[in-house]
């Protein structure tokens, strides 16, 4: 009779986030935006000891790590034997709506908004 699989192998297997024991966020860097547009790459402003730094998939970052998957508000590095995830700093609400996503009604931000558009 066969083994069943272990569900760290799975999540590996898939690339999907485990719930349970996976290490989460990392004290030497801090995600400071993503910018995921509807054509092209995804990137990520990192912040280091080194500096600030735009990432891709695929991009080494300087400790050796690599991205893995950017998201709207994480990233995920491969760091050669393990996944981490680290999420975006502060716990303000975004400013940014989803494509097709209404507008829910709340108090303003603070900060004065910012024109971001996509440069081709």
């Amino acid at each position: 009779m066969e083994k069943p699989l272990s569900t760290a192998s799975l999540v590996l297997a898939f690339g999907l986030s485990s719930p349970d024991g996976q290490p989460t966020g990392r004290a030497d860097l801090v995600l400071k935006a993503c910018f995921i547009p509807s054509r092209g790459e995804a990137r990520a402003l990192v912040g280091s000891r080194d500096g600030d730094a735009l990432y891709r998939v695929g991009d080494r970052l300087p400790d050796g790590s690599v991205v893995r998957r950017i998201e709207v508000r994480s990233i995920t590095l491969w760091d050669g034997s393990v996944e981490q995830s680290v999420a975006m700093s502060g716990s303000r609400p975004s400013i940014f709506l989803t494509s097709g996503s209404a507008a829910v009604a709340g108090p303003a931000p603070a900060d004065p908004p910012r024109l971001l558009r996509e440069v081709q």
